[in-house]
């Protein structure tokens, strides 16, 4: 796997993968689906050497020769390493697939050679061809996939030639759609990660619940880059981390330790005046910090309160990063002036953000990607006339690329008299910790006015700050931003989100993750740069920057949009309320009720009421006020209910464990507090149960009529329910839909619920939620003892059947 990237600094020697299949038959080229028939392997996969060594020569040579043909040589990627042994290679990979997408001509010739079809005939400038696969190239693709997935749960040896194949796959697949306009469609060529790639995460010192998270997340291509990365969050420990949770950067408040810089040995603590934060909070403002220079050469904070129109800089950073403090707003001498340090960075953040807003304001949202082909015209200008060199003379810089250029556009075409007042925001500093829980609860209520009020959010990252930008490559850069602290915890996430811009201070500049993602995502920039040609590194840098994509500012667009994050609120999409709560779940904090917090600031709720509430009644305020909610919150609740009450113990009591838009949505009916939906809209099954049956837990129904239906049903017995409930008419609601995180053969999902009432009609049920239930689609009954499987007598439901859930009074 030497075609792709590793770091410099590695913990592991790069993988070397054994040539073990030289004895095997080399692979016919005359299909690649039946080889395994042809050549007479019809018994099952044992993991012996032999079988290791067939796999190798059909699914990675095999798949090589597939679909290269005449173009593929065997020699090209066998090598012998100095102790002798044959090893596989892919430097010549690279090369392999450059040549068959170089040129126009030459790429409408492979594609037809090879089966594509409906090539659409757009302008070179609106991307490259649509491209879609055949069935043939798309199936050899999945089931080498599948094979190597099998293959995989060998031993150590088979668990390396199933890496090599998934690598191979992601390779030749990534280079495969290289000239589609989007890049979305890549996902497909995206396999299973490799069980040797989880133990060297481990055994590397990396997260548990992380490695779970990032090998979910990204290719083989990737974990085999993070893998080889030394201990990315700095001396984090990670011992007590599980694959459920990382606690490693949690905080405690008694044991807290407030971090000096490396090089001090003792200073005092400085903060703003009390009274004066305290007084602008309660009188709704948001205190601002402003640095004044003493005579002794220490800084001292003055409180201004922010007005409309002022510029100033919110401070985002990891209390674990030893910038916090829980018994005062004070900060140590040597700390502010690390922040104070380097006048122009900050300056530089702030100019740079409010050129970028007046830029917006004139050519719109999408006017930054402007920008970019506009840098690249210069750059070609520069490169084909004298007067381009002698304007680009001690301007360009090789080792920044565009960044000094568009600097230069915005100084030369909207040039604006810079503000010199060094007025930021921190949490330390300007959230009071020992005024009150009322006055806290205010400072937290106006924390989304803050960041979005912000021209720009400088992160501060104790291990990204070490970081040089002129010394790192660009894909260790946005690896390491990718896989930061700051990116592992919900209250960062917060406040990207809300941020106008956001920048990540490193060891002497900048970096700003926007552009880069702006940048790849845009097939314009890349023919304009010439940067179409594939590369497995252009891959993994697009792979590691598309964590922007999770945190696109909600602020800062036209006005009258509504971000997408949050426009679930308005009817039956749900996708930002799933996004959200997702990306919260995916992270840590180290008090649990700051989740609900967080997710009601995100959702645009008015945080002073809900941080008002008991912890139990929050998520049950959060949710009533969402127009639609997903399905899942009831096919698949999470373990700990907000409430005993029968009608709502659906509601979990933290925004915790993953939901899902797969199953549908219930929209909410306000005048009776009821959620309503249609067993067509959400793609289900309903059947009406008689009374008697209302304490089963399990039963087989058999349904002929309308459709024949068989399918072994079990209900996940809830201890909170009231027995007040029984016996009544039961109604199940199954799910055709398959669970989106689950295995092929996991069963499926459903709930159960009583029914109150129905019409005369039989067209709309009212009914209160009992729990969730699993079942399994089976082929014949008559096999199946009755005692085992007991037969429920079920009425099935039409699809146009409006099923109203009663959820009590929110």
């Amino acid at each position: 796997m030497d075609h792709l990237p590793y770091p410099d600094n590695a913990i592991l020697p790069p993988l070397k993968i054994p040539y073990i299949c030289k004895d095997i038959e080399a692979y016919d080229g005359q299909g690649f689906h039946d080889y395994p028939l042809r050549k007479g392997w019809n018994e099952p996969f044992q993991c012996t050497f032999r079988d290791i060594a067939r796999a190798q020569s059909w699914l990675y040579f095999g798949l090589l020769s597939e679909f290269f043909g005449e173009s593929f040589d065997t020699k090209d990627f066998v090598d012998v390493t100095a102790d002798g042994e044959q090893v596989v290679t892919t430097r010549k990979l690279k090369a392999l697939l450059q040549k068959s997408f170089q040129e126009n001509s030459k790429v409408y010739t492979w594609m037809a050679s090879h089966g594509f079809r409906d090539m659409s005939k757009r302008g070179f400038l609106r991307g490259r061809p649509e491209i879609r696969l055949n069935e043939r190239l798309m199936s050899t693709l999945q089931l080498a996939e599948v094979q190597s997935h099998i293959l995989d749960g060998g031993d150590r040896l088979a668990c390396v030639i199933a890496l090599s194949i998934k690598v191979l796959i992601w390779s030749i697949g990534n280079g495969l759609v290289t000239y589609l306009p989007s890049r979305k469609e890549r996902v497909q060529f995206a396999p299973r990660n490799s069980r040797l790639l989880r133990g060297a995460m481990l055994n590397g010192g990396k997260c548990p619940y992380w490695t779970e998270i990032y090998l979910r997340s990204y290719s083989p291509g990737m974990i085999y880059y993070l893998a080889a990365m030394p201990q990315m969050d700095g001396r984090a420990n990670h011992r007590g981390c599980s694959a459920q949770r990382c606690i490693a950067h949690d905080t405690d408040d008694e044991s807290y330790v407030v971090e000096h810089v490396h090089d001090c040995s003792g200073c005092d603590m400085t903060g703003p005046d009390p009274a004066k934060v305290r007084s602008i909070i309660e009188n709704r403002g948001i205190p601002l910090m402003r640095f004044r220079e003493l005579l002794s050469g220490d800084l001292a904070l003055d409180v201004v309160q922010a007005t409309y129109g002022m510029h100033y800089t919110a401070i985002s950073h990891v209390w674990s990063g030893g910038l916090g403090n829980p018994d005062g707003n004070t900060l140590p001498q040597c700390q502010l002036k690390s922040i104070r340090k380097d006048r122009k960075v900050p300056e530089q953040c702030l100019y740079m953000a409010r050129q970028q807003r007046h830029f917006l304001a004139i050519l719109g949202p999408n006017s930054l990607i402007y920008l970019e082909w506009i840098q690249a015209t210069l750059q070609m200008l520069i490169t084909e006339t004298s007067i381009g060199l002698r304007l680009a003379r001690g301007v360009a810089d090789a080792d920044s690329g565009l960044y000094p250029w568009r600097n230069r556009i915005y100084r030369f075409l909207f040039h604006r008299k810079r503000v010199h007042d060094e007025l930021f925001w921190m949490d330390t500093l300007c959230v009071p910790v020992k005024s009150g829980e009322a006055i806290r609860r205010k400072a937290i209520r106006q924390m989304n006015f803050t960041y979005a009020g912000a021209d720009n959010v400088l992160v501060l990252d104790p291990v990204l700050r070490s970081i040089s930008k002129r010394s790192a490559s660009r894909l260790q850069l946005r690896v390491q931003v990718a896989c930061s602290i700051w990116m592992t915890r919900c209250w960062t996430f917060q406040e990207a989100c809300l941020a106008r811009a956001w920048h990540v201070f490193l060891h002497t500049n900048l970096y700003e993750p926007a552009m880069d993602y702006r940048r790849e995502a845009d097939p314009l920039f890349r023919v304009l740069t010439q940067q179409t040609i594939w590369t497995d590194e252009s891959e993994l840098e697009y792979e590691a920057v598309s964590f922007y994509g999770k945190m696109w500012p909600l602020v800062d667009q036209d006005p009258g949009y509504k971000p997408p994050i949050i426009r679930g609120s308005d009817g039956g999409d749900v996708s930002g309320l799933v996004k959200i709560w997702n990306e919260l779940d995916q992270r840590s904090t180290t008090h649990r009720k700051d989740r609900q917090i967080i997710l009601a600031i995100l959702l645009d709720l008015d945080v002073g009421e809900i941080v008002g509430l008991d912890v139990e009644e929050r998520m049950k305020a959060i949710l009533g006020t969402q127009r639609s909610l997903p399905l899942s919150l009831l096919f698949e609740p999470q373990q700990e209910p907000t409430s005993t009450e029968t009608k709502c113990h659906w509601i979990p009591l933290y925004p915790e464990g993953t939901v899902s838009a797969v199953y549908g949505c219930m929209t909410q009916n306000r005048s009776r507090d009821l959620y309503q939906f249609t067993l067509a809209d959400i793609k289900a099954n309903g059947f009406i149960l008689d009374p008697k049956y209302s304490s089963l837990n399990q039963g087989l129904i058999n349904q002929t009529l309308p459709h024949a239906f068989k399918a072994w049903v079990r209900v996940t017995a809830r201890a909170d329910c009231s027995p007040h409930c029984r016996p009544r008419a039961t109604c199940i609601i199954l799910s055709r839909m398959k669970k989106v995180s689950s295995s092929l053969r996991s069963p499926l999902v459903g709930a159960r619920f009583f029914v109150q009432s129905n019409d005369t009609g039989g067209k709309t049920y009212t009914m209160i939620y009992d729990g969730p239930l699993i079942y399994d689609k089976i082929t014949s009954a008559e096999s199946l003892s009755p005692t085992e499987y007991p037969q429920v007598e079920a009425v099935a439901m039409p699809d146009d059947t409006q099923i109203l859930i009663d959820c009590g009074r929110w």
